[in-house]
């Protein structure tokens, strides 16, 4: 899931019939060589981070049926909780800020 919301946001990009330019994209359709890696490099990094969370939730979860004394101390304690909202607001973040609309347009 991680990798294919990476994957819309480049796709969006390139579909974009009035892009604003950028580093890897300097022009409409067009990622350059670094471009092209950022788009792979952020989908697998993307996919990894996805693989990570799901892991580290469904262990959280087993512990907590165990009732791990650790573990109730770290819930009571809010971390968990600020871990999840950070992780959700970077995904709207970078949603709202990628999104072809938000790109910075030349004033010609």
């Amino acid at each position: 899931m991680g990798a294919v919301v990476a994957l819309g946001i480049q796709a969006t990009w390139l579909l974009d019939p009035d892009p604003g330019p950028n580093w890897s994209f300097p022009e409409a359709h067009h990622f350059n060589a670094g471009g092209w890696y950022h788009a792979g490099y952020l989908a697998l990094v993307s996919a990894g981070s996805a693989v990570l969370a799901v892991a580290l939730f469904r262990r959280l979860r087993a512990e907590a049926r165990r009732e791990h004394p650790n573990l109730r101390a770290l819930t009571a304690t809010g971390w968990l909780d600020l871990a999840a909202f950070t992780g959700a607001t970077l995904v709207g973040l970078a949603a709202v800020t990628m999104r072809p609309s938000a790109a910075p347009r030349r004033v010609s």
